[in-house]
């Protein structure tokens, strides 16, 4: 054993021990009364700085979430208030069926009939006014699109959502055009008179399911064809005497134009036709290239015939559901001719969602103004719902064609939204969720004490430091016998 008095080795070892284990109780106690593994940068800077980058994105997609959740709120908001204008239009029909049975209704029963048709179009238009959330109106204009028309010789009717082949659009002017002419079906007779004029024999003809006879005594091909066209707007079928085979014959022709619109002739015993159902000529519906303005540039847009409760072959309609109406001037521009200026479009303030943490992860939802005379337009050329008096005769007949057109485009946009919130906006949030639990695991994964291992950790340096301690006094007590060592 050597004994030395100016350098205590023992003691100093056993010093370093016990400031080591006393520096590791301190961090245990900071972590356990914190619950972080690291409280500074300097602790661990790479795992710090990955866990506040990380902080950064959960703070913005609970951010992203709450406006999701707002989005899908007002979503909600404006299928229940078209719900609503749904339900008022079904309302005007009714009302419109029942003063087509002039014959049963006084004048006073007619006039309150259309005072009560006002009421529901003062009621659409109050809800059309007033649907907002927060601040922001959605169905009086402002936070949609508008489109008016600028050559009534071509069109009767437009209506734009704002976005086209799943762009949005910019306000511009819309240019048409027409790539295929819509044709009205046609059923040519084949069985010639001498004249227009000559008796033809008795007999009968079903025309869409509609009885036509002559007498053979005085009904000759004209008076057969009156017959036809007096009914015209109930059986959707004219009659018109044409020359054949050095006499005259008759062809039908449907009242619309388009494919879809029916003219059935069942002839068994050839009054005007060598076969039952006559030589038929099918409708076809238009086609066009419409030229519009977008956030990707200028693009040209494939217009078909519309589907969903329409037959009009004049009635055209792109991806989105955009809709152009033709007139019959329209229907024959030339085809493949220069593009034709329609009508202009006029964007009101755009409605973004931020549905993510992204500078790009924006979403544009589009409103459009479903004021009692924006809807159905088109339908009877030059009148809105707003026009019709359900106390003439032709009323109740151009109510019903406009309301059918306004339900179509109401449901339309009410299909547009719960398309929104159920395909967009509630996987988004469903996929933030997802997103913020995982970086949520991974944050506390790097950050977070676990508490029963750091006990441990704090209970082994407690030990240590007290060992330390124990061993520093005996290294400081056997450097005391020098002392004795001396005395001898």
């Amino acid at each position: 054993m050597s004994f030395r008095i100016n350098y205590n080795s023992s003691a100093v070892t056993a010093h370093r021990n016990a400031n080591r284990a006393d520096a590791m109780m301190n961090l245990s106690v900071g972590r356990l009364s914190s619950g972080l593994k690291f409280s500074r940068v300097a602790d661990d800077p790479a795992t710090v700085l990955t866990s506040d980058a990380l902080r950064t994105r959960l703070q913005t997609l609970g951010a992203a979430n709450s406006n999701v959740q707002n989005t899908i709120s007002m979503t909600k908001l404006g299928e229940q208030a078209l719900g609503e204008v749904s339900d008022l239009l079904k309302s005007a029909r009714t009302l419109s069926v029942g003063a087509g049975n002039s014959a049963v209704l006084s004048t006073t029963q007619l006039q309150g009939m259309q005072d009560e048709f006002r009421g529901i179009l003062d009621s659409i238009d109050r809800i059309s006014q007033r649907t907002q959330f927060g601040d922001r109106r959605l169905f009086d204009g402002t936070a949609g699109s508008t489109a008016t028309v600028q050559n009534a010789s071509v069109i009767d009717s437009v209506w734009f959502t704002g976005i086209t082949s799943n762009l949005t659009m910019r306000s511009s002017m819309i240019t048409l055009t027409q790539t295929v002419q819509a044709l009205k079906k046609t059923i040519t007779g084949d069985v010639p008179q001498t004249t227009a004029a000559t008796v033809m024999p008795a007999g009968t003809i079903f025309l869409n399911g509609m009885a036509f006879s002559t007498d053979g005594v005085t009904d000759t091909l004209s008076t057969l064809a009156m017959k036809i066209n007096n009914v015209a707007d109930q059986n959707g079928v004219t009659a018109a005497v044409v020359p054949s085979g050095g006499g005259f014959s008759l062809d039908l022709v449907a009242t619309e134009y388009g494919s879809r619109h029916e003219v059935t002739l069942q002839d068994s015993g050839g009054l005007i036709s060598t076969t039952p159902g006559g030589t038929v000529t099918p409708g076809s519906d238009a086609r066009a290239v419409v030229q519009v303005d977008t956030t990707a540039g200028v693009q040209n847009i494939d217009f078909i015939a519309a589907q969903g409760g329409s037959d009009d072959g004049l009635l055209l309609s792109d991806i989105n559901g955009n809709l152009i109406k033709l007139n019959g001037p329209g229907n024959d521009l030339a085809i493949g001719g220069l593009p034709t200026h329609i009508a202009d479009l006029t964007i009101g303030s755009s409605v973004w969602a931020q549905t993510g943490d992204g500078a790009y992860d924006a979403s544009l939802l589009q409103f459009a103004n479903t004021k009692s005379d924006q809807i159905g337009l088109g339908a009877v050329p030059g009148k809105t719902l707003r026009d019709i008096d359900l106390t003439t005769s032709g009323g109740p007949a151009e109510a019903m064609q406009i309301i059918d057109l306004a339900l179509q485009e109401i449901n339309r946009l009410r299909g547009d939204l719960g398309s929104a919130a159920k395909n967009f906006l509630e996987p988004t949030a469903s996929n933030i969720a997802v997103n913020s639990d995982a970086m949520t695991s991974r944050n506390s994964l790097m950050m977070d004490t676990d508490m029963a291992l750091e006990m441990t950790e704090y209970s082994k340096q407690q030990i240590i430091s007290q060992a330390a301690m124990s061993m520093l006094g005996q290294a400081n007590n056997d450097a005391s016998q020098v002392l004795n060592l001396l005395r001898s």
